[in-house]
Order: structure tokens, then C-alpha cells, then sequence
């Protein structure tokens, strides 16, 4: 009696550890959402009628070979891009949140000392009520390359929203070491690295409100070891038993 009350409470703690660590790897793999893809085709979508606007309400739209159109905004006055050419990039997060910090694979183009992420982001999250698409578009060019020194198509001068965004950035940076990081519920720019003659876009990304969940932790792993062991000490019990009824 007393073997085979040890043999069945081997085997329930061994299938409550197996299910809960298999619960774990899967909520895990389920949260951490589909992989990040280190490229991306896409081509670029804009109306170059009237507006200069993309459909979504940004300077571009950033239309993907899988069928995605995403919001885009350019980073990049000297260079150009042509509209509805294939084109295929790189893809990088500056903040290194859900896209690979891959700063120091790609040009310098990226981390032009003129080329400042952090205000990017900081206009982003924090738009003047009422600013139009062009607003917006003139407060990032403010951080990159040129400045407002050259707008070959915006307004000229900036509108007193695009200056006001602008002030709002600086007086936080100053006041904050320089940095701005977004977060969850943020937006964040992840740049589309081409080359360097073609222009430098991104793309507007909203972060999850929840992040992604890491991959299972060794204490998940630790779990399913011990669940598999006691299945398998289960195992040699019945062997063991056999073997001694066969003796």
C-alpha cells in the first residue's frame, strides 16, 4: 500500500509541474508576440497633389511588402526618396526597446550629432493640440541635419505651433540631462536605414502598453526539469516492479 500511494503522488506532482512550467513557456512565447524582423521591404506613399501628406496624417505613408501601411515621418532634409520605388531597409529602434540596437552596425548617418532622437521623441508624444501634419513635420526637421536652415517644401517660417513644440523639447532636455526615453503607451521612431544617399525616414510606433514578456526564466525551466524527472523516477518504479514479479 505504502509503494503504491508514493507511486501515485510521484505521479500528480509530476503532471501539476509539467502543466504549470508548460503554462509558463507558453504564456511567455504568446506575450513576446511574433519576431522582429531585422529588414523590411516597403515603399513609400505620399500625395505630392497638393498636401504632401500620407493618408495616415504624417508626412508619408510607409507601405510594407506584408500589406501594413504605417505612419512615417522624414528625418532627413538634404537626401531624397522616390515615391512607389521598392525599396528595402534596415530597421532600428535609437531607444532599443523592441527593435535591435544595431547604432553601431549602420552608418553614421543615424547618429549625425546634428540628428537628435531624443527631441524626435519628445515631439511626438507631445503634440500642440491643433497642429496640423506640416506643424509637426517642421518641429522634427528642427533636430536633424540643416535645421530650419533649408524647407524645400514646408512653410517658411515655421508656424508658431512648430516653434512652440520646439521650445517644449529644449526646455524639457535642458531641464532633463538631455534625455527623453518613451515608454509604454509612447510613441517611439524606428528608423528605416536604406543607404546613406537615400533619405532617412521613420516610422511612427506606438509601444505596447504591456511589453513583451522575456523569454521562460530558468526557475520555468527548473520546474518542467523536475516535472520530467519525476516522471521519469516514475518510470523506474514500474520497472522496477516488473522486474521483481518477473523474478
Amino acid at each position: 500500500m505504502g509503494m503504491r500511494l508514493k507511486k501515485w503522488h510521484l505521479l500528480a506532482t509530476a503532471i501539476i509541474l509539467v502543466i504549470v512550467s508548460i503554462g509558463f513557456s507558453v504564456a511567455a512565447v504568446m506575450a513576446s508576440g511574433p519576431p522582429v524582423p531585422p529588414t523590411m521591404g516597403f515603399k513609400v506613399e505620399q500625395d505630392y497633389g497638393k498636401t504632401y501628406t500620407g493618408s495616415l496624417g504624417t508626412y508619408i505613408d510607409i507601405d510594407t511588402d506584408g500589406g501594413a501601411t504605417l505612419p512615417g515621418w522624414c528625418a532627413d532634409q538634404p537626401h531624397d526618396i522616390v515615391v512607389g520605388k521598392e525599396y528595402t531597409a534596415t530597421l532600428f529602434d535609437y531607444f532599443g526597446q523592441y527593435y535591435p540596437n544595431n547604432l553601431g552596425a549602420l552608418a553614421a548617418k543615424i547618429s549625425n550629432p546634428f540628428l537628435n532622437w531624443f527631441a524626435i521623441a519628445y515631439i511626438l508624444n507631445h503634440e500642440v493640440p491643433g497642429a496640423s501634419m506640416w506643424d509637426i513635420q517642421d518641429a522634427i526637421w528642427y533636430f536633424t541635419p540643416n535645421s530650419w536652415s533649408e524647407l524645400p517644401q514646408g512653410p517658411n517660417p515655421p508656424s508658431s505651433n512648430s516653434t512652440a513644440m520646439v521650445n517644449a523639447a529644449q526646455a524639457y532636455l535642458n531641464s532633463h540631462g538631455g534625455i527623453y526615453v518613451p515608454g509604454p503607451g509612447n510613441y517611439t521612431p524606428v528608423v528605416y536605414y536604406i543607404d546613406d544617399p537615400t533619405q532617412l525616414i521613420f516610422q511612427q510606433y506606438l509601444i505596447p502598453n504591456t511589453p513583451p514578456a522575456p523569454l521562460p526564466e530558468m526557475s520555468t525551466l527548473v520546474l518542467c526539469g523536475i516535472g520530467l524527472a519525476g516522471l521519469g523516477g516514475l518510470g523506474w518504479l514500474r520497472f522496477r516492479k516488473n522486474r521483481l514479479v518477473a523474478d
